[in-house]
């Protein structure tokens, strides 16, 4: 019975290969983690304004408690900013408690905020996106929307938007390959692209 149980060890060699590849991949994880789950949100609270040409896109303002108030597409809405991820570049945020200024019924609206890891007190380069969702009711007509801005720290910029489409969940090739190429400054009162 042992030898066939040492014969059962040497002849699983895809079993050593396949442990080897597992644990590999378990500590390329964990270096990731350590090296980007650490997110600073210090940096978040600040004021920022994204105008596109002579168009306005969105203000975000956010206090020292994460406690936010942004204006897009239209609407002034107030709500807790609540840490929902982060990638390489940038800090995802959820609104949480979302209310809005005229009074609308919140129940059932998202909105999603991507800014880079220098938050709102950096350079401003890097990603901006915004998520917009409310669905329709018997009285208000539900509407969906993302717009995004890569802002590049040499002064390059793609901008892209999208009715019905979630920006947060796409993939970053597919949002490049939906955006023109702008110029981009930072100014006193936030970021401003122009063509």
């Amino acid at each position: 019975m042992g030898a066939r149980v040492a014969a059962a060890v040497r002849e699983d060699p895809l079993l050593y290969a396949l442990s080897g590849l597992l644990l590999v991949a378990m500590l390329m994880a964990t270096m990731y983690g350590l090296r980007y789950g650490k997110v600073d949100e210090s940096v978040v609270r600040g004021h920022v304004s994204i105008n596109v040409g002579d168009a306005w896109l969105a203000t975000i303002d956010v206090e020292e408690n994460k406690e936010a108030t942004i204006n897009y597409v239209g609407h002034t809405m107030h709500g807790k900013l609540r840490l929902d991820g982060a990638d390489t570049d940038s800090i995802l945020y959820v609104v949480k408690d979302l209310s809005f200024e005229n009074n609308l019924d919140p129940k059932g609206a998202v909105l999603l905020v991507r800014v880079p890891r220098s938050g709102l007190q950096g350079d401003l380069s890097g990603p901006w996106m915004l998520y917009f969702s409310y669905p329709a009711d018997g009285e208000v007509e539900g509407s969906t929307r993302s717009d995004w801005v890569y802002a590049n720290a040499d002064g390059t910029a793609l901008y892209g938007y999208a009715p019905d489409m979630n920006a947060m969940t796409a993939q970053r090739k597919t949002l490049e390959a939906q955006s023109v190429a702008w110029r981009w400054t930072k100014t006193a009162d936030g970021l401003s692209l122009t063509n």
